[in-house]
């Protein structure tokens, strides 16, 4: 399964970071969180390659792709917000 997890990670790391990029904020704040995004996804990703641990990464990057995935819509709600003032 470790090809699995290695894709999902890196599919779920580079969602991440491109959900990052494209907000409004500052370059160093932009930065920081897209290493850790791309360290947690990947990082995952990798430890994935145990076969006793492949359901708890699972479970983990599936945590991490819903923390984003509010993240995301929480900044498109306050950007409408924006646009209708």
């Amino acid at each position: 399964m470790t090809p699995v997890t290695a894709l999902l990670g890196l599919m779920a790391g580079a969602w991440s970071v491109r959900s990052i990029c494209i907000k409004t904020q500052s370059t160093p704040k932009k930065v920081i969180k897209s290493i850790v995004a791309a360290g947690f996804f990947l990082g995952l990703g990798g430890l994935g390659a145990e076969e006793d641990k492949f359901v708890p990464v699972i479970i983990l990057l599936a945590v991490g792709a819903v923390i984003q995935l509010i993240a995301n819509k929480r900044d498109k709600s306050a950007a409408e917000k924006n646009n209708k003032i």
